[in-house]
């Protein structure tokens, strides 16, 4: 986990950890040592010492390519097996045997609306790096991605086979699980706005830069003033345009443990997102008893269902209307509603569940 510095990544990593905690034993006594970012570290929190009890940590942090450095490569050459939470690893030519967790969909599915909007030469160059990327993936002996779609289309992609390719279904963390029933349902009602947030980093592929433009359709053409928000650091806030900051609240990067309470301070989430392998954000919506309106993809119906808004994410006027009908047909009268999506979203899968997947796919390699 030394690769990861941000995003949904970093909070897998951070549950993945808390949960083995516990598993030491269904290792097969193995000599395990865990390299950690230092962003995981951060979100690791009162949680470290725990796992520091039982197994042997190590703060390093490797960025990209970086990990082709001799300095870096010396440290990796010394295990006999190397599981790489995501990948790609960039450790070609070591002999140790290799688990890759896979989560590009950049490699996997072509994204020609994603291209165009990239422009020519920033296609060129957005391609050959993924190009480079699925390389280094096929080094991997065996691979653990999230849902079926994705080693449907690692198959596709030539990357992998039927044999080595396992899931592992990703999930939301004990916190939601926990949660206190008194805190799932706030009296927004009480609010002077309706109040509409997204917890993510600034990613071309999550589109975001469709939230303004709904939030004007709203007001405009429906009457509604609504308040949008984002949690990005201020470099990323700075690079949208004024339109974008002028419409858009940015509340700041959350941790893993500042999630829960951000999305309780949501009316909704919003989820425009137009290339995903998976990703958490819809289903801690759901078990936060938040209203979701998500884009209309195959990689949101695949793990929502029916508990989902779904709208065009590429027509800010589908998006506005799907809002503003569920805000005068349903706002404040829809708990029960909304607690079916909650109990959906937690029996998705379980960080447990996870955990064990995984060192399960470790010992079978391992043998």
């Amino acid at each position: 986990m030394s690769n990861l510095h941000n995003g949904g990544a970093v909070q897998v990593a951070t549950s993945f950890l808390r949960e083995i905690v516990n598993l030491k034993n269904f290792f097969d006594s193995k000599d395990i040592t865990i390299l950690i970012s230092t962003e995981v570290k951060i979100n690791l929190s009162h949680s470290l010492q725990d796992i520091k009890s039982v197994y042997k940590i190590v703060e390093l942090d490797v960025f990209g390519l970086g990990a082709l450095l001799p300095s870096k490569r010396v440290i990796f050459s010394n295990f006999e097996l190397i599981f790489t939470l995501f990948g790609p690893d960039y450790l070609p030519f070591i002999k140790s045997k290799k688990i890759v967790g896979f989560a590009q969909p950049w490699i996997i599915y072509n994204n020609t609306v994603l291209y165009q909007r990239l422009g020519f030469f920033s296609s060129i160059k957005t391609r050959l790096g993924f190009w480079i990327k699925k390389q280094f993936f096929k080094t991997a002996d065996v691979y653990v991605v999230e849902l079926e779609h994705v080693k449907n289309g690692m198959l596709s992609k030539g990357l992998g086979s039927k044999e080595n390719i396992h899931i592992a279904y990703n999930c939301i963390s004990r916190s939601y699980i926990e949660l206190d029933n008194t805190l799932l349902y706030s009296g927004s009602l009480s609010k002077k706005k309706f109040t509409i947030g997204l917890i993510s980093r600034n990613y071309f592929h999550k589109n975001i830069c469709i939230i303004p433009e709904v939030k004007a359709v709203l007001l405009h053409k429906y009457g509604k003033d609504i308040d949008f928000c984002v949690t990005f650091n201020e470099t990323e806030f700075n690079s949208h345009s004024d339109f974008f900051q002028q419409n858009v609240i940015n509340l700041g990067p959350k941790s893993v443990d500042d999630c829960l309470d951000t999305y309780l301070s949501f009316d909704a989430v919003i989820f425009p997102s137009l290339l995903e392998c998976f990703s958490a954000t819809p289903l801690e919506a759901l078990a936060s008893c938040r209203v979701l309106f998500a884009s209309d993809m195959p990689f949101n119906r695949d793990v929502c269902g029916e508990y989902a808004y779904y709208f065009n994410p590429l027509d800010p006027n589908d998006a506005a209307e799907v809002i503003s009908k569920y805000i005068d047909d349903k706002w404040g009268r829809d708990l029960e509603e909304r607690l079916a999506a909650r109990m959906y979203a937690i029996k998705f899968s379980s960080p447990v569940d996870r955990a064990l997947i995984y060192v399960d796919v470790i010992n079978k390699v391992s043998l």
